[in-house]
């Protein structure tokens, strides 16, 4: 069951277990972005864009929705797998391979 995120909840921990504030979280990927030289880009974009990507590269949607930590590969494939133009171009590639070898 998801709960609700509350202000005071906390999405990660420390490496003993401790909670990581929000506060402190966010600085730390903000550091990340400056040292990387990417333009500010929130948590989530930065998750979504991962999760597209992937799916643009072949990766399976079990195992991208394990790394999200989401219940189903269905409730990922739903937020995520839309269809891109690279997705469009890959399918239509495919579908030359096929039709080549089949000849």
């Amino acid at each position: 069951m998801i709960r609700p995120l509350t202000r005071d909840a906390f999405v990660f921990r420390r490496g003993n277990g401790r909670p990581l504030s929000f506060t402190t979280m966010w600085k730390a990927w903000r550091r990340l972005l400056r040292k990387a030289d990417v333009p500010p880009l929130g948590v989530h974009a930065a998750r979504h864009t991962a999760a597209t990507l992937l799916l643009e590269r072949g990766v399976d949607a079990k195992t991208i929705s394990e790394m999200l930590g989401h219940g189903s590969t269905g409730f990922t494939r739903d937020v995520y797998g839309h269809v891109t133009a690279r997705m469009s171009k890959q399918a239509a590639n495919v579908m030359d391979d096929l039709f080549r070898t089949a000849n």
